[in-house]
């Protein structure tokens, strides 16, 4: 009880009821919060894993079988929700890196409440399989939102959703954004790594993509600013581009596009960003441009539309509310060729799909009613009909695929 009071006076703080800076509540406990987990035994073909927000868990995948292998916990608090939101996994050593986002007390106003609004700071942890040891805890800010690593493993990127400083009314709008951090993936080691490199990159950032290779630039969906900010990670002299997303773009606390989402195809060439407030898919080119022609918004969505993947000029796009897939061909003016319309609860709120190391194979991750189990779905790349539909920890919310 005495924690919870103690969020709820700084977020009340933070979105301006108070006055002064907000109060950051910090976590005292730096132990584990289960017994470690007896070693994993990872599938000798393919496999994935799920990052599971509203269960503290991840859950392991055998992508050759169709079946899943573990669900473990994670987590650093012992008592309260750490939230888990999205991870990334190095292709090199296989270490798993967690976002823990210590979700908001629970009775906050607004369509983003659960997350978004807390006021603890998150945290940076960095898992060794198969035997999950922690490797390294990074202090991030409140809320992060979207964690991703380069190609190469060498950097860890996080932003951070944050509503509470995007939602304060008398903030001029360098003190409503919110931090990019990119850390040395590799030197996340211990529990003081070395310092991050901190941008302050838009109002309520959330979905990044990185370019490939060596992922010198980020690319992040501005919720809360309705626009594509372009970051050079390599240069720290170069200021951030901020690109709006669309015409007569709005601002938090009603940005008229909400930019959540994003993905980035395998060349570099094209960045989509789905948003969550105008319901539709805004494709740009490496530099920001965007590329009118390939704007395209399903014939009904009341819930938005969330993170693509590319497969080459194909784009498959996860809508919510009504549930379902689409296939777009963006060789010329954004078309649709497929589309897949979930019934009952064959996919509750999908939330990203992902290429599976499956040849012919989709990941589609299911956000369930964010209390009970949700769903992750092998899909055909083609016709999108199911092959196998697996049960997760609650509200997943991102799946990496391996060899």
């Amino acid at each position: 009880m005495k924690r919870r009071a103690a969020r709820a006076v700084a977020l009340a703080c933070a979105v301006g009821a108070c006055g002064g800076d907000a109060q950051v509540v910090d976590e005292p406990y730096t132990g584990r919060a289960f017994p470690p987990p007896a070693p994993l035994t990872l599938p000798a073909g393919p496999w994935a894993v799920t990052s599971n927000n509203g269960a503290d868990t991840l859950t392991f995948v055998d992508l050759a079988a169709g079946a899943v292998v573990a669900e473990v916990p994670v987590g650093l608090n012992p008592i309260d929700l750490d939230g888990p939101h999205h991870l990334a996994v190095d292709r090199q050593t296989k270490d798993v890196f967690v976002a823990l986002s210590y979700p908001a007390p629970p009775i906050i106003p607004g369509p983003h409440a659960a997350h978004g609004s807390a006021a603890v700071n998150g945290k940076l942890v960095r898992l060794s399989l198969p035997d999950f040891s922690i490797l390294g805890v990074a202090r991030l800010d409140p809320n992060p939102g979207d964690i991703v690593l380069s190609d190469d493993g060498g950097r860890a990127v996080v932003t951070h959703f944050a509503l509470e400083k995007a939602l304060n009314p008398t903030a001029p709008i360098e003190a409503q954004r919110a931090r990019l951090l990119a850390f040395s993936a590799r030197e996340l080691v211990g529990a003081a790594p070395p310092a991050p490199r901190s941008v302050d990159v838009c109002v309520a950032p959330h979905g990044v993509a990185l370019s490939h290779g060596d992922g010198r630039r980020a690319y992040v969906a501005c919720y809360g600013e309705d626009a594509l900010a372009i970051v050079d990670l390599a240069d720290e002299s170069q200021p951030v581009t901020r690109v709006p997303v669309g015409p007569n773009p709005g601002r938090a606390p009603t940005p008229a596009y909400g930019p959540y989402a994003i993905a980035i195809d395998d060349a570099s060439q094209r960045v989509a960003v789905g948003t969550t407030e105008s319901h539709e898919l805004r494709v740009f080119d490496a530099t920001g441009a965007l590329l009118a022609d390939k704007t395209w918004r399903p014939d009904v969505s009341k819930g938005g539309v969330f993170f693509p993947v590319f497969l080459g000029d194909l784009l498959v796009v996860p809508v919510q509310r009504p549930d379902a897939l689409y296939v777009l061909d963006l060789s010329g003016p954004a078309t649709e060729v497929r589309r897949r319309v979930f019934a009952g609860d064959e996919c509750q709120s999908p939330h990203e799909v992902r290429r599976s190391t499956v040849a012919g194979e989709l990941l589609v991750v299911c956000e369930g009613d964010h209390r009970g189990p949700g769903k992750l779905l092998i899909v055909d790349e083609v016709t999108l009909a199911t092959r196998a539909t697996l049960l997760t920890g609650a509200y997943p919310d991102r799946v990496e695929a391996l060899p």
